[in-house]
């Protein structure tokens, strides 16, 4: 029997498409080469700037604490992705970008080094992503350990553990893990920022680790619904 010889094995074809076209793909800190600008892996591109605009060129640099390690930008912080004044009393952040290959939907975002205070000075760390158009937010809860708050659009998404408990005390990993950071929001682009805290610049953190899945091609996917559509009716027709 044909696969296509009724509706119902065409659609269950079409499924079997999109999952073969989608698949997980994991870029790591281990990925990066400390002291390189830009780093290509599996076609993605990731690169470390000086500022937001993306124009000062920057450098990666690693860190490990409590045997968690994390890649993040020499310059302004300590080997972190790290927020400063520059010289002219404006705010700004060192920045890690990713291009991708193609359009991706995140799947997992696992980052470090973020405390909620007073360990090293800092009140609450914020860790700030942006996808096409689309901001995340971080934010550590001051008022509770192992805890933060993830703000995707300034909308509260919900609450997100760190890796291990005491993760947030002093000497601690300050690891936490974001799962579908982004729901089903395609990107081509992923940028790691540090938020500005009015009066005090104390958000930094280290990059460890992004899941994604690529999208199919729209163009590839209708030429096969189409096709498939065909071989349905032309079925239909030698059966009449």
């Amino acid at each position: 029997m044909s696969l296509f010889s009724n509706s119902r094995n065409w659609i269950a074809a079409a499924s079997l498409l999109i999952g073969g076209v989608v698949h997980a793909d994991t870029i790591s800190y281990t990925d990066l080469v400390a002291g390189s600008h830009s780093n290509t892996v599996n076609g993605t591109t990731v690169s470390a700037w000086n500022n937001t605009a993306q124009t000062e060129v920057a450098y990666f640099g690693g860190r490990t604490q409590a045997g968690v390690a994390g890649m993040g930008i020499r310059g302004h912080g300590n080997n972190e992705i790290d927020f400063y004044y520059n010289s002219n009393g404006q705010g700004d952040s060192e920045t890690m970008a990713f291009d991708f290959a193609n359009n991706v939907v995140i799947g997992e975002l696992s980052l470090s080094l973020l405390f909620n205070g007073p360990e090293y000075s800092n009140e609450h760390e914020i860790a700030e992503i942006f996808i096409d158009g689309h901001v995340g937010r971080l934010e550590l809860d001051p008022t509770k350990e192992d805890s933060a708050k993830w703000y995707l659009d300034g909308s509260l998404v919900g609450e997100v553990t760190s890796c291990s408990p005491g993760a947030t005390a002093q000497g601690g990993s300050g690891c936490f893990t974001i799962l579908n950071p982004f729901g089903n929001l395609a990107t081509a682009n992923l940028d790691l920022t540090a938020a500005m805290i009015p009066n005090i610049d104390e958000s930094d953190y280290l990059f460890r680790h992004v899941v994604f899945a690529s999208v199919p091609e729209p163009g590839t996917l209708a030429l096969f619904m189409i096709g498939a559509a065909g071989l349905v009716i032309s079925r239909r027709k030698t059966r009449a």
